[in-house]
């Protein structure tokens, strides 16, 4: 009995050594904090906060992509406020606009990031008519 008992603990012991690395890797479907945090600065309608927590981010050479997203959300979510100049909004824009471009750069089957670009390019049109 002992050495069964033996082997079931090395069994047990090489199963947990295995699995520690992928306990201690980042998920990549897990936005990280500062993401998750803007997310929620998106979801109130603070655009303008969650523009200053998401640009830090987008100038890293590896750049998330939900922080692109987010932050192309919260540009064209910021351009749509009262009382904004147009200068100020086709900027914002055009800063959305980047950001989905370079989302579907990388990953061009990506539907809703299709979709939030032709309404960003919707926006700036309609903003010229």
């Amino acid at each position: 009995m002992y050495p069964l008992s033996i082997f079931r603990a090395l069994a047990l012991g090489t199963a947990l050594a295995c699995a520690v690395p992928a306990w201690a890797a980042p998920d990549p479907a897990r936005p990280s904090a500062d993401v998750a945090e803007a997310q929620e600065l998106v979801r109130d309608g603070r655009f303008e906060d969650a523009l200053k927590r998401l640009r830090p981010l987008a100038e890293g050479g590896t750049v998330d992509a939900a922080a692109m997203f987010q932050l192309g959300l919260a540009a064209v979510g910021a351009a749509q406020g009262p009382d904004l100049a147009e200068v100020k909004r086709e900027a914002l824009l055009a800063e959305a606009i980047a950001a989905f471009r370079s989302l579907l750069v990388r990953r061009p089957a990506l539907v809703r990031v299709r979709l939030e670009l032709a309404r960003a390019f919707f926006l700036k049109v309609s903003i010229s008519i």
